[in-house]
């Protein structure tokens, strides 16, 4: 209350223009700025800015009332104990940055440095993250030289804070500090902190991270986003945290959409919306909210349990890319970040090198053997005193020396080609293969015997002293021997059991390896399929970005993730899908079918609603063999599904072949059959289609399959769905024109069944609405008018309902008469004007108005008995 009366009286001021003593007023304010009362405290932070834009609009009547008295309230709201307060606080510091009410100097000198000092005074973890918050969304509106003076050094060390919780906020609102600050204190300074952001050992903080790595990419240039980006984005699509895996699912569409070729440039606004601006004219071609995927909301509910000592799956240590004094010249920065095509190959090769370092215990099975789960050794356990099958023993080692031997075999005729090459590189990576790589990981990880090879040339660089006949396998084995030697102390019969489980482990390996290479040409016909896709001309996008993708659509994503996850994918198939191109529609197509057979219906309902644009992109062919099937069931889906396609039923039809088109002339009517009665906008937007395909069908086609559904749909309950009608009429009676005898057929059907067969006094009704909207768009031609419906349409002027008689005397009076007597013919003009006149002395008020008579007239004198008596029955209808 008090702010309003506040803002009252500086607004009566101006309006007065009224000089006040503001000392006096802003003393008297002072006193409610510490009020107990916190909703006292948030309405006066609530007026404050509506204050400062009134006193900014007259300084010469106040001065600067917010730099001298409101500045110093706002920041002392800042750090309020009332957290409703704290947001006013920060609302009215946006509202004033945004309108340029505060010059550069207080906010570089006042408003930043205060901001910058709550970061390190605020003990309180909510108060303090909430500080960070501020700092951050007020980045853009100062300017990239104030940022980069003010709050990078800052920001950059909250960043590396201990607490997860000050990491998780810095990299919430890593896009805002991206687009305020310059192009080169992006690539030296923030990129590779994101990067550190990115393999944090807290799975909030790595969420964050993907969250925002739609406005972080739109700030990169598309080979940056494939060098960087997208491996990132990959690590985080095979996350150990399921929602981190969710969260990186949910941008990978639109991420991809980033590399389409279409668009001359992708970014990021202030506004939380992504802007494609198309090549051809530079205009906005397509603005996206990116907040429809991330809606704003607390995050502290779903981080509550988080483990801090959660492991990523790439956890990425500080990098020593970027600089480790902060305080470092301004000339030296230059000089390092001088050529960006280095700093990104630095990035690269430190990423590829961080990651390849953990490879091996990823490429391990997550489920993999059950002995080496349930090794005794695993957990010390001591074996009961039962002697050996001896059997049992010597048929193991028998079989163990067989596999071996076929094992040798193998290896001698697959090496044999590769020592007589002369390529040492090759015989190198031949050797130090994982044999025991298991084949679902390779489908998980499609990328692995690229990164396998990456791993093995850094390995060459490095120096490491790796032997090539001791593989993952063999370490394990070692392993297991030294945990053998330590227990010394164990009975005899222990170490017996111990060697005999060694045993056991070697005959698996040994099976496995003989697994592998019986697999092997398996595994090499995959690869050759990939590298087909390859080779066809996909390298627009990563490939492995897009075998996540289309695993997206996978019925069991919905098992492991949610419904969510295949929705998602069906709402950014259009895009993902211009990104690649026609030409490579076979990457996408299996998925595209088993979203549109998935078991949820609004993942179905996004895929119907969006088909049209996926068929604006694969052409007429593609759009025949792929996609009408697909739209055939799609019709025959639910109601909430067929929406979706009957939306845009004219603008698939134009895309198709003639031939393919008149296909789906009979299937038109299943659309007015619905599951409810009542769903009248269903029949409201058929009729809105329908006024759009007329023009895609011959007339003989319109009159036999279209012109049917117009008059039913004439006839409908609702009002709406009739007006439409009455414009498809229209539309339909122009298409037929040239042919008369379609033309009398049309006029015969809407007679019998609006006048002649109708029992309803709104079908009678809406035939005089047909007249008047056939007249009005020269639908029909005078003369035939006058013959064939100007006697029904007069006939109807003694029709007992009054709304009837008002319809016609509004079309005779407005729309007959205006035709004249070239049209109509002498005969036809003087029954109009007949009827007219009798019309006038109605008993209806409406309709003597509308026929051109007083407003005000006794009735009973111009009528006879019999008349009389029809116009007191006339009164006594009810409506």
């Amino acid at each position: 209350m008090v702010g309003r009366i506040l803002v009252e009286m500086f607004r009566a001021a101006v309006n007065n223009k009224i000089t006040l003593v503001v000392e006096e007023v802003i003393q008297n304010v002072r006193y409610i700025v510490y009020d107990h009362d916190a909703l006292v405290r948030s309405d006066l932070m609530e007026q404050i800015p509506n204050v400062a834009i009134i006193c900014h609009e007259a300084p010469h009547l106040f001065g600067n009332v917010l730099r001298d008295y409101l500045l110093s309230i706002i920041i002392t709201y800042l750090n309020d104990s009332d957290n409703q307060v704290r947001q006013m606080a920060q609302s009215a510091l946006m509202t004033v940055l945004k309108r340029g009410l505060v010059d550069s100097n207080t906010i570089e000198h006042e408003i930043c440095p205060t901001i910058e000092h709550f970061s390190y005074i605020s003990t309180d973890e909510h108060l303090r993250n909430a500080h960070i918050s501020l700092m951050c969304r007020l980045a853009p509106l100062i300017g990239s030289k104030l940022v980069e003076k003010l709050f990078l050094k800052r920001y950059l060390e909250l960043c590396e804070d201990n607490d997860m919780m000050v990491r998780r906020t810095c990299a919430t609102h890593f896009g805002e500090m991206c687009i305020a600050v310059e192009k080169e204190t992006l690539f030296c300074k923030l990129i590779p902190t994101y990067v550190d952001l990115c393999g944090d050992r807290v799975w909030g903080v790595r969420k964050a991270c993907v969250e925002v790595m739609m406005p972080v990419s739109c700030c990169l240039m598309p080979e940056q986003r494939r060098l960087l980006l997208a491996d990132i984005l990959a690590k985080h699509l095979n996350d150990d945290s399921k929602w981190v895996r969710i969260s990186a699912f949910q941008i990978l569409g639109p991420f991809i959409s980033t590399f389409a070729t279409q668009f001359a440039e992708v970014t990021y606004n202030k506004h939380g919306e992504l802007v494609y601006t198309g090549k051809q004219d530079g205009h906005l071609s397509i603005r996206y909210l990116y907040e429809t995927i991330f809606p704003t909301k607390g995050v502290k509910s779903q981080i509550a349990d988080m483990d801090d000592n959660t492991k990523s799956s790439f956890y990425l240590p500080v990098m020593n890319v970027r600089h480790d004094n902060v305080q470092v010249s301004e000339s030296s920065e230059r000089t390092e970040c001088q050529n960006e095509n280095d700093v990104w190959h630095q990035l690269r090769q430190r990423y590829v090198k961080i990651t390849g370092k953990r490879k091996p215990s990823c490429l391990v099975k997550k489920d993999a053997d059950d002995t080496e789960k349930y090794n005794p050794f695993l957990y010390y356990y001591i074996s009961p005193e039962i002697p050996l099958d001896d059997e049992l023993t010597h048929a193991a080692r028998q079989s163990a020396m067989n596999r071996n031997n076929a094992l040798k075999a193998a290896e001698t005729e697959d090496n044999s080609p590769v020592e007589d090459s002369g390529d040492p590189s090759l015989a190198n990576s031949s050797d130090e293969k994982d044999p025991n790589t298991d084949k679902e990981s390779d489908m998980e990880d499609p990328n692995n015997q690229k990164e396998e090879k990456e791993e093995e040339e850094e390995q060459e660089e490095e120096g490491e002293e790796d032997d090539n006949d001791n593989n993952d396998d063999d370490g394990f084995d070692n392993r297991c021997f030294t945990l053998s030697d330590d227990i010394t102390d164990l009975s005899d019969d222990i170490k017996v059991y111990s060697q005999y489980t060694i045993k056991k482990r070697e005959m698996y390996d040994t099976m496995s390896r003989i697994d592998d290479l019986a697999d092997k040409s398996d595994v090499n016909s995959c690869n050759s399929s990939k590298s087909d896709i390859k080779t066809n001309g996909q390298d627009i996008v990563p490939q492995e970005l897009i075998n996540y993708y289309v695993s997206m659509a996978d019925p069991e994503q919905c098992v492991d993730m949610g419904a969510e996850i295949p929705h998602q994918c069906a709402f950014s198939f259009p895009a993902v899908t211009l990104t690649l191109g026609r030409e490579n529609w076979p990457c996408l197509k299996k998925a595209y079918q088993s979203l549109s057979s998935a078991k949820h219906w609004k993942v179905r309902r996004t895929l119907a609603s969006s088909i049209h644009e996926i068929a604006m992109i694969l052409g007429e062919e593609l759009t025949a063999t792929d996609l009408m099937p697909i739209y055939d069931g799609f019709i025959k889906d639910l109601d909430e599904v067929r929406i979706g396609v009957l939306k845009h039923l004219a603008t698939f039809l134009k895309l198709l072949k003639p031939t393919d088109r008149c296909q789906y002339l009979p299937r038109l009517g299943d659309f007015l059959a619905t599951d409810n009665e009542w769903n009248w906008r269903f029949r409201e937007e058929l009729a809105v289609q329908l006024l759009e395909t007329v023009t895609l069908f011959s007339p003989s086609d319109v009159a036999q399959s279209i012109a049917p559904l117009s008059l039913q749909l004439l006839i409908d309950k609702i009002a709406a769905v009739r007006n439409i009608a009455l414009k498809l009429i229209t539309q339909i009676m122009c298409h037929l024109s040239p042919e008369d005898a379609l033309v009398m057929s049309l006029i015969h059907e809407l007679r019998e069944t609006l006048v002649l067969n109708s029992k309803k006094w709104i079908h009678r009704q809406t035939y005089a609405l047909v007249c008047a909207h056939l007249i009005r768009n020269n639908a029909i031609a005078g003369k035939k008018f006058s013959k064939e419906m100007l006697p029904s349409l007069i006939s109807l002027s003694c029709d007992r309902v009054p709304n009837v008689r008002l319809a016609v005397a509004r079309t005779l009076a407005t729309d007959v008469s205006a035709m004249g007597l070239d049209d109509l013919g002498m005969e036809a003009m003087e029954e109009v004007e007949r009827i007219l006149k009798r019309m006038r002395v109605d008993a209806d008020r409406d309709v003597r108005v509308l026929a051109g008579g007083e407003e005000q007239i006794d009735i009973l004198a111009y009528c006879s008995s019999d008349e009389n008596n029809h116009a007191e029955q006339a009164r006594n209808i009810l409506f």
